[in-house]
């Protein structure tokens, strides 16, 4: 009696591996793209405190006085009396 099987898939015909290339390339593309939109809110952070120096300099000495304002964690900025 002899015994027969399928056959098999052992050749190089069917090629069904993953092509990590292409996922390394949208990582790439998608690091590359974060990189950008880091850089231009760098920028936009720079251009307001370029054009308002006066609101920066209230904003840090509110938070530098602990005499006048106190931090509640909870609800933000409390003037205490």
């Amino acid at each position: 009696m002899t015994t027969t099987y399928p056959p098999s898939d052992d050749d190089d015909s069917h090629d069904n591996d993953v092509d990590f290339n292409d996922d390394d390339d949208e990582v790439a593309e998608i690091l590359a793209k974060e990189k950008r939109r880091l850089e231009l809110k760098r920028a936009s952070q720079a251009r307001y405190r370029a054009r308002h120096p006066d609101v920066i300099a209230a904003t840090q000495e509110r938070w530098n006085d602990p005499r006048d304002y106190k931090k509640d964690r909870t609800s933000g900025w409390v003037i205490s009396s």
